[in-house]
């Protein structure tokens, strides 16, 4: 890959093969991290949030799967998505799949932000939760298929093993800013009684 691409106003390079390894090698970094920010979110964060999406009054046991279903239906769009652009990524190309993934669970992840709970939308609210999950879940196996053999196929010879072991980082950097991020939540907004809110 030596080839140079020119900035039409200007007669000398402005992207050359290493620029565009390095951005590659972030883009997957990035992908990588979000995906195991949202695996492991739930897990630390969606116990006490799930309140917000089911009726008061369920029985511990009906919580536990509403929880269990909510943070597998995820995990379970992985391969779909993975499957569905992997094939376009090899036609269409995995830098234009690799925006399309990125795009698409940052949209999902916005939406389940912006859901209303139960008491607005009633059951409505944790359907709307499961489908933006599935639709997060098929995005970022996308975003697998598609951003970390870019990354790899641009990365010099020599420099594919590290680059693949920063690559990885993304998911115990994730677990770290999760771990960070709940702690400080939880000084600055303690939990009190769902109940009462």
């Amino acid at each position: 890959m030596t080839t140079l691409y020119l900035n039409p106003n200007l007669a000398e390079p402005t992207t050359t093969p290493e620029l565009i390894a390095r951005r590659a090698v972030r883009a997957a970094y990035f992908g990588f991290f979000v995906d195991m920010f949202e695996v492991y979110l739930p897990i630390a964060v969606l116990a006490p949030a799930l309140v917000y999406f089911i009726p008061a009054g369920l029985s511990a046991a009906a919580k536990a799967t509403i929880f269990s279903v909510v943070f597998a239906i995820s995990l379970m769009g992985r391969p779909i998505g993975s499957m569905i652009f992997g094939h376009f990524g090899d036609r269409l190309g995995r830098r234009r799949i690799t925006l399309i993934s990125v795009a698409g669970f940052t949209v999902a992840t916005l939406l389940i932000a912006a859901l209303p709970g139960y008491a607005a939308w009633g059951g409505a609210s944790i359907a709307a939760l499961l489908v933006l999950r599935v639709a997060d879940g098929i995005f970022i196996g996308g975003e697998y298929t598609a951003a970390n053999p870019l990354a790899m196929e641009y990365s010099p010879k020599e420099q594919r093993g590290l680059n693949a072991a920063l690559i990885h980082m993304g998911y115990p950097v994730a677990l770290v800013c999760v771990s960070l991020l709940t702690a400080s939540m939880l000084k600055v907004a303690p939990g009190g009684d769902a109940g009462s809110a």
